[in-house]
């Protein structure tokens, strides 16, 4: 009789990925927008594993990430310098 053994998916993080040390930076300037891109990062996590259920939220909250980026490029490009 053969036994199957189903095993939860794991995530390994890769610390030394770029995307990774960049979102270590942005928490220390912008912790919320961190967030979502770090919720994000696992999304697209379970998305490439075929894991994720809803994509409503992701979208959504990709969204606010874009607005997000697009504001603080928006903040940068009008301050002025002498």
């Amino acid at each position: 009789m053969e036994h199957l053994v189903y095993l939860n998916p794991v995530l390994h993080v890769n610390f030394t990925h770029p995307l990774i040390q960049g979102l270590q930076k942005l928490y220390k300037k912008e912790p919320e927008l961190a967030l979502k891109i770090s919720e994000q990062v696992y999304d697209n996590a379970l998305i490439s594993a075929g894991l994720l259920k809803d994509s409503s939220k992701m979208v959504g909250r990709l969204n606010k990430i874009l607005a997000d980026l697009l504001q603080l490029n928006t903040v940068k490009s009008t301050i002025i310098t002498p």
